[in-house]
């Protein structure tokens, strides 16, 4: 974080970076969102004090039937299951600017689930945001990346602007699916020269626009 700073690249949030991708926002050069996946608690106890004192937003997509508990799929892969943030502690990083959307109520394979089941996966978890934080949730995520032509629709169904996906690559204004967003991964194991080299060089697009 201290990297991207120096850098100079804007970190917008999510809403913006919409309204540039989708909308009429004006907006020249790069810009970075930062999300993250699950709603776990190190979000709170680690990241989220980086965010802060470098004045940078974030969204966080949460695992809403979890919501205070341990993440149990990770159990079910022989992981150890960390624990998801409370709702009280969802609030008030809610309050302190950080966008929050639901990333389904289990974390399945959205794809391999019947219609049904994907629906409820879907338009429930975005029930239960939407009551923690006393507002309209816009955005989703797929957990795992995972998702169909069914899934897409049922998340276009269910009210939200746009969906995260882990399609490799940047996004750049009007050649965009809003319900595919496209996402460069940053894991545990990457070091500063990973970090660089995804944030400037992997996965670029050229564009009438310029590269991305």
């Amino acid at each position: 974080m201290r990297y991207l700073k120096l850098s100079g690249i804007p970190v917008l949030n999510m809403s913006d970076a919409f309204a540039v991708l989708f909308g009429d926002k004006p907006f020249h050069g790069h810009g970075i969102v930062l999300t993250f996946d699950d709603g776990c608690r190190d979000f709170q106890d680690h990241a989220y004090p980086v965010l802060k004192r470098y004045g940078f937003p974030a969204a966080v997509f949460v695992v809403s039937a979890l919501i205070g508990k341990p993440a149990e799929w990770f159990a079910r892969e022989g992981r150890a299951a960390p624990a998801i943030m409370d709702a009280s502690t969802i609030r008030e990083l809610s309050r302190q600017g950080v966008t929050f959307g639901p990333h389904t109520l289990s974390h399945p394979r959205l794809s391999q689930l019947e219609q049904d089941e994907i629906s409820r996966e879907v338009v429930e978890s975005k029930q239960q945001m939407d009551a923690i934080l006393g507002r309209p949730t816009e955005f989703f995520c797929y957990p795992y990346g995972d998702y169909d032509d069914r899934v897409m629709a049922i998340v276009k169904n269910a009210g939200f602007k746009g969906a995260l996906s882990c399609l490799r690559g940047s996004a750049y204004p009007g050649h965009e699916d809003p319900f595919q967003i496209p996402r460069k991964a940053i894991s545990y194991g990457d070091s500063l020269a990973g970090f660089w080299w995804k944030l400037h060089m992997k996965n670029r697009k050229k564009t009438p626009l310029g590269d991305y």
